[in-house]
């Protein structure tokens, strides 16, 4: 960058460089006051495809999560799973005995 353009960007104090939540604001005192959310929040994509792989009506098809460590993938893929399993009628089995 030329001298120009660093006269154009300025200075910013260091208490700029960092948003300042009032604790105030708020109606409770700790997080664990909170209801569970119904849903999670900021993976609409994730969910879709979660939908979609469980959406899919024909035996052979798994679902394949990707993600970075610890990010919550098991516990989303489980709680959603886990839901839709208690509204559907369980599949057919077979059970083999050997006599």
């Amino acid at each position: 960058m030329n001298d120009a353009g660093r006269d154009l960007v300025g200075q910013l104090p260091a208490a700029a460089l960092r948003r300042y939540c009032d604790p105030a604001g708020f109606q409770f005192a700790s997080t664990a006051e909170l209801p569970d959310p119904e849903h999670v929040l900021g993976q609409e994509r994730a969910i879709a495809a979660i939908e979609f792989g469980a959406d899919m009506g024909r035996d052979g098809y798994n679902l394949f999560v990707l993600g970075q460590t610890a990010a919550g993938k098991h516990n989303l893929v489980q709680h959603f799973l886990s839901e839709r399993a208690a509204k559907e009628k369980p599949p057919s089995d077979w059970v083999y005995v050997n006599n």
